[in-house]
């Protein structure tokens, strides 16, 4: 942005026939939409009195009062615009939010969670690093919406992803893929990580929805991702929801964890049924 307004300032000086001024408008838009509402509006104003310095002839007494109404007006006009760009930008930013987020619980919505887990597995391959793709469902929780309401389950829902996005670190992808099944991608440091990890976080897990309002326990799949995997997404999240259905059918509230390529046979359910096709 300085650079694009030296040269436009620059210009005027050098070709003084030719009227550049108008060119500081792009300049304030690009500042307000790219860098927010405070660089936009500093921009605006340089750019005001910058203008007004260049279009103004003298600096004696009579032109000082033509001069501030020079500066008046491109003010008022470049700041004017700064602001109507910049909620431009935030009505995107909010719009682009929403769409990527599942409404009732603010974690990624199932479209957006998949296309982060494309973005994260291209990332781990290229790093060589570990990721853990764990899935959990909640155990029975038909029961508690025809026992307490749907109202009582949407609360369930809501409250359980405010203290999962609290507890899993930021830099990793937490999403609702739908009803009561939630994912979590996570970048390990080592494999050797992956299985305390993947009980640590069913334990705080269950430790939220424990403590709810409406007791809940709940099955999680966890699946090592070593960087030399070559599956799809689709894949992955096949194999983890196969873990996800086993850990269900051992007792239900508990943990199954596998590393990726090695799940044995007797773990293929009819519950596992192929639901994750290729984006």
């Amino acid at each position: 942005m300085l650079a694009a307004t030296a040269a436009i300032t620059a210009a005027e000086r050098l070709v003084p026939g030719i009227e550049f001024s108008p060119l500081y408008v792009p300049v304030i838009c690009i500042a307000s939409w790219r860098l927010g509402a405070r660089p936009g509006y500093i921009t605006a104003a340089g750019a005001a009195v910058l203008m007004t310095i260049l279009t103004s002839g003298s600096f004696d007494d009579r032109a000082i009062p033509i001069m501030l109404g020079k500066f008046i007006i491109s003010i008022v006009s470049f700041v004017y615009v700064a602001r109507l760009i910049t909620s431009f930008r935030q009505a995107y930013n909010r719009e682009r939010y929403l769409a990527r987020r599942d409404r009732m619980t603010g974690a990624l919505n199932h479209e957006c969670f998949r296309e982060q887990a494309r973005a994260t597995l291209a990332m781990a391959r290229n790093k060589g690093e570990f990721l853990l793709l764990a899935m959990l469902d909640f155990d029975d929780f038909k029961d508690v919406n025809s026992n307490h309401g749907h109202s009582a389950g949407d609360s369930v829902l809501r409250g359980f992803s405010r203290a999962a996005v609290s507890i899993i670190r930021r830099h990793d992808d937490f999403g609702r893929l739908g009803g009561d099944e939630f994912a979590v991608l996570m970048v390990l440091h080592s494999s050797e990580e992956a299985k305390p990890l993947a009980t640590v976080l069913h334990a705080r897990l269950s430790e939220v929805l424990s403590n709810g309002p409406i007791p809940v326990t709940c099955s999680m799949g966890a699946l090592v991702i070593p960087p030399d995997n070559t599956d799809s997404e689709a894949d992955l999240l096949h194999q983890a929801d196969m873990l996800m259905y086993a850990a269900k059918r051992s007792g239900k509230n508990s943990l199954h964890i596998e590393w990726c390529g090695t799940l044995a046979p007797e773990l293929i359910a009819p519950e596992a049924r192929r639901r994750w096709k290729p984006a």
